[in-house]
């Protein structure tokens, strides 16, 4: 397996195997840490958020902990995210940003 990214949001993976497919489920959740502590997770998941730039991030990934289904999960989440124009569109709805002191 190999990943790769310009530590600014650009991030990406490529793996080689067999013909047999294994089934596996599997959950990672992210969240922000408030405490700006760093980054607190997994080496798989570390790695990749690294590669990404994200710099204070907590995590937890539950299910298998195989790597390639680590990101592969990963990946599926980060694609996930939302942004306020998205939510927007979405609903229909004016989005507010609300800074907090």
């Amino acid at each position: 397996m190999v990943a790769c990214g310009n530590y600014h949001g650009v991030i990406g993976f490529a793996k080689a195997k067999g013909p047999a497919v294994p089934t596996a489920c599997q959950k990672v959740y992210l969240w922000p840490d408030p405490t700006q502590g760093g980054m607190k997770a997994g080496r798989t998941v570390q790695t990749i958020l690294n590669l990404a730039g994200f710099k204070n991030v907590k995590s937890k990934v539950v299910g298998s902990r195989n790597p390639h289904n680590t990101v592969k999960a990963l990946f599926k989440g980060l694609n996930a995210i939302e942004t306020p124009k998205d939510v927007q569109e979405k609903f229909g709805r004016v989005v507010v940003q609300s800074y907090l002191l």
